[in-house]
């Protein structure tokens, strides 16, 4: 009688937490996520957008503003012919066992659903934790990424050879609407401004990676911001949005960079482009590249200054010609100081601030478990999605056939258990991991388990200055990802 009195104490407390409201979290106006120490941060430390608010565990809304979300979602129909359905004859009803009934509290510490405003929708949708830190959960919006990404990678080869041969192998990142700010783009023309400072990411303070890109603004919703540009005060301005951001970690720079020490010395690199604007008639984007320099504690990023000649016009003392004299002086460079101030910032604290919340969104990219990679051609993009929702995300890949006359079930991971016979079996990933889907090949891995994570290499750069005075074998970052991916494939066959 007390063990049934007992149960139903439990059972009961159980059910009043269940149905607490969780606290909703304030409201951030900041314009990337913010890692914290816990494993299931807050909203208040990860929502890019006063237009997002955390939401209470009412489970109709939740289901309502799923199917709004849902609704949106975009599919192609596979290639392949469908297996024939399996008949099979009813099992025999039994009587169920009696089990022993174990109510275990319930976790407080869940992740946050979040409701907020879609790029395609008059009313607010669901949005998950795990998109605000980069990983993919629904179908709206990638196959729209991946078609403008190829398109704007292909036209970085003109003026950055080096880094179209790294990332055309390796992959850029792509990163969910929500994570880049691309669902409500047009808050780019609100007149209040709320300065977030971010933090140097712990995980990027520990590795140094020696490399990473993400992609910014290659998507229709962006492109479409910039086409219909700023009308503030009755005032139509061109409006541009970088397409990529990449950073390279450097040994040796090159001669016009200023040198530091006791640090990590880093370039970043802003893309820009517009292919999309029938007034834009380059054929290929353009670079802005800054340098800045990270403490060995991780407290200080400094942007440094590089070595400039500016040409002065100076008239001449007799007669009436004029002539240019160069004036080299080391200056953070003039656009990015035009830049800044168009942003009402000081260029050092303006600059340092983007490479911070890069480095953020490239940071909390690697929480995902599993690398999807997807080729075109000779181009690779690189995403992460949540690895319980495969057979949702992919459910649309082209129809292969296993040796059972059955679809091949999608990779997925099995939790670690013990047979009937008592051996224990440890976690581990089944299902097919190479296939062809909406016309890409697309890879599936999982790094530190099928292969290096090759995000946390961090062996610095050369510049091309110092190679000829240096003796020792170098290579360069396209043949440096040629054998990453090499690696990479391998892994899957063994």
């Amino acid at each position: 009688m007390l063990q049934i009195v007992d149960w139903m104490r439990k059972k009961i407390t159980a059910m009043l937490e269940r149905f607490k409201k969780k606290p909703i979290p304030p409201a951030a106006i900041i314009p990337t996520p913010t890692p914290t120490p816990t494993p299931t941060p807050t909203i208040a430390s990860i929502a890019p957008s006063q237009y997002i608010v955390g939401i209470t565990s009412n489970q109709k809304k939740i289901r309502e503003l799923r199917r709004r979300r849902l609704k949106h979602d975009k599919f192609v129909i596979p290639m392949g012919t469908r297996p024939a359905p399996v008949l099979r004859e009813a099992a025999p009803m039994q009587k169920p066992k009696r089990v022993e009934v174990i109510v275990d509290e319930p976790d407080s510490e869940g992740p946050y659903l979040v409701e907020g405003k879609h790029h395609e929708d008059t009313h607010n949708v669901l949005y998950e934790e795990t998109e605000f830190y980069g990983m993919f959960n629904f179908r709206d919006t990638i196959l729209q990424q991946l078609e403008r990404y190829f398109v704007y990678l292909a036209r970085m080869k003109k003026y950055d050879n080096d880094a179209y041969g790294l990332y055309r192998q390796y992959g850029a990142i792509l990163l969910p609407y929500v994570n880049i700010g691309a669902h409500d783009r047009e808050s780019m023309f609100t007149n209040e401004r709320e300065l977030w400072i971010p933090q140097l990411s712990e995980w990027f303070h520990q590795m140094r990676p020696a490399f990473g890109c993400f992609a910014y603004g290659t998507d229709p919703e962006t492109e479409r911001v910039e086409l219909m540009g700023d009308v503030r005060d009755n005032k139509t301005k061109t409006t541009w949005v970088p397409k990529f951001m990449y950073f390279t970690k450097q040994d040796k720079p090159g001669p016009n960079l200023q040198m530091m020490k006791g640090g990590d010395i880093y370039t970043m690199t802003v893309w820009w482009d517009r292919p999309h604007d029938p007034k834009y008639k380059r054929k290929y984007g353009a670079p802005q590249e800054f340098g800045i320099f990270i403490s060995d504690d991780g407290k200080q990023v400094i942007v440094l200054r590089s070595l400039r000649t500016n040409m002065i016009r100076t008239k001449a003392k007799r007669g009436h010609e004029w002539f240019n004299v160069p004036q080299r002086q080391w200056q953070i460079p003039s656009e990015f100081e035009k830049w800044a101030k168009e942003n009402g910032e000081d260029a050092q604290a303006f600059l340092s601030r983007l490479f911070l919340s890069s480095i953020q969104r490239f940071s909390n990219a690697q929480r995902g478990v599993v690398r999807i990679a997807v080729g075109k051609d000779d181009m690779t993009a690189v995403f992460s999605i949540n690895h319980d929702r495969m057979g949702y995300f992919f459910q649309d890949r082209d129809i292969h056939i296993g040796e059972h006359g059955q679809r091949k079930k999608i990779f997925h991971m099995v939790k670690a258990y013990t047979r009937k016979d008592g051996r224990q079996v440890p976690l581990h990933f089944r299902g097919e991991r190479e296939f062809t889907w909406a016309g890409y090949d697309v890879l599936i891995t999982v790094p530190g388990y099928d292969h290096t994570n090759f995000d946390e290499f961090n062996i610095g750069t050369i510049d091309e200055h110092w190679t000829d005075k240096q003796d020792g074998p170098f290579i360069s970052q396209t043949e440096m990802a040629r054998r990453f991916v090499q690696l990479i494939k391998s892994s899957t066959s063994r």
